[in-house]
């Protein structure tokens, strides 16, 4: 009987030590797996009396999650729940903001970072003007009460800054690199200010690729260079057929016209020192009809002449007005056939409309008469080594005659 209770005293001591050993032993554990750690958002610039919101990034620890935050600007607080930063600063100054997050485990992590609030310029980054050219550099900025008041220091001689719009404008005369500070001040006297470097000097000078036609659905590759300047260049476009890009480093455009039009395009060059240069072209899309030069038919005589259009969708349907009395045109081929019959001058245009009901179309000045006679000289005899001249003559038609 006394062993009997003895095994059991034992047995019941051993699963209360497993108990213990298992309660405290994992518990603490499972705690050090998850810890949260907060991203810090890096520093903060916001204007005054402009609505704002910042999420704050969280990963790791258990939820739920309890946030708080110390040093935020006047106007500024944080959702406890979602660790959402809103509302609408309402002052000026730089603060040292503290954001916590402690999770369902009560592990706890903080980030640190300034926030400035008031009103805010943008810094343009290195801008550049050419030399002797005329220029408008536009700045801008934001908080605070406007409308603000706009000054500078460190401009190049012929530069100024428009007090009311904050656009710098003139001709700059001397060649170098300026450190500028433009400074916006508003009704509430707040200011804020923005260093940049102002590089002038002498402007790239681009090529014009000249006027385009780019038939459509049809890939078409145009170069365009430029020399002077500071290379290497940075190119940019503006007004490109949809379906076209200027590659940024070699200026050179390319891609597939989706739709028909015409457009002005503008390609810049910028230089390694900000200076900038531009020209501009039209480029028409569509169908177009290969071109036709001005012709002659003598009357009486067959004529066969045949056309040739790309782009769009095929098949074309071909019209055209002005023909020479006794000519038609083929609406599934495009070729024009026929006798003329009449002596006149016609002004031609062909057409050829595709699939989608785009069009193109050429136009050229038809004449039609009884044409030249050449008068046949007759047998002819030459003496090997021996000179030659003989003068061949004509008549009728319209001269001066072309002769081949």
């Amino acid at each position: 009987m006394a062993s009997t209770i003895g095994r059991r005293s034992t047995t019941w001591v051993a699963w209360c030590v497993a108990t213990l050993l298992t309660t405290f032993v994992a518990v603490p554990a499972a705690h050090a797996a998850t810890a949260p750690v907060i991203t810090s958002p890096g520093a903060q610039s916001s204007p005054s009396k402009v609505a704002l919101s910042l999420a704050m990034k969280l990963t790791g620890g258990t939820t739920p999650f309890a946030w708080s935050a110390t040093g935020l600007p006047v106007g500024l607080t944080i959702n406890a729940t979602t660790g959402v930063i809103s509302g609408t600063p309402t002052s000026a100054g730089t603060v040292t903001s503290t954001v916590k997050v402690t999770d369902g485990a009560k592990l706890s992590h903080s980030v640190s970072f300034p926030w400035a609030t008031g009103v805010l310029v943008t810094n343009p980054g290195m801008q550049g003007v050419a030399t002797g050219t005329a220029a408008s550099l536009p700045m801008k900025a934001a908080g605070g009460t406007t409308p603000y008041t706009w000054s500078a220091t460190g401009l190049p001689a012929g530069l100024t800054i428009n007090a009311t719009t904050g656009v710098i404008a003139g001709t700059a005369t001397t060649a170098g690199s300026y450190t500028v500070t433009v400074n916006a001040t508003d009704t509430a006297k707040v200011a804020g200010s923005a260093p940049f470097t102002l590089n002038v000097g002498p402007a790239p000078v681009v090529t014009s690729p000249g006027n385009q036609s780019s038939p459509t659905l049809i890939a078409t590759t145009v170069p365009v260079t430029a020399t002077g300047g500071t290379a290497p260049y940075k190119w940019s476009a503006t007004g490109l057929p949809a379906g076209l890009s200027i590659d940024i480093g070699t200026g050179t455009i390319s891609g597939t016209p989706a739709t028909a039009g015409t457009t002005t395009a503008t390609v810049t060059a910028t230089d390694a020192k900000a200076i900038p240069q531009s020209v501009s072209f039209t480029w028409a899309t569509g169908v177009f009809v290969d071109s036709v030069p001005s012709r002659g038919s003598a009357t009486g005589t067959a004529v066969s002449l045949a056309h040739a259009a790309r782009g769009g969708t095929a098949p074309y349907k071909w019209s055209a007005t002005g023909l020479p009395a006794g000519l038609t045109i083929n609406a599934t081929t495009g070729a024009i056939t026929g006798t003329p019959t009449a002596t006149a001058t016609y002004t031609t245009k062909i057409t050829a409309t595709d699939a989608a009901a785009v069009a193109g179309s050429v136009t050229f000045t038809w004449n039609t008469g009884p044409g030249a006679t050449v008068t046949t000289p007759g047998a002819q005899a030459g003496t090997t080594g021996t000179a030659v001249s003989k003068t061949i003559s004509a008549t009728a038609g319209t001269t001066p005659y072309q002769w081949t």
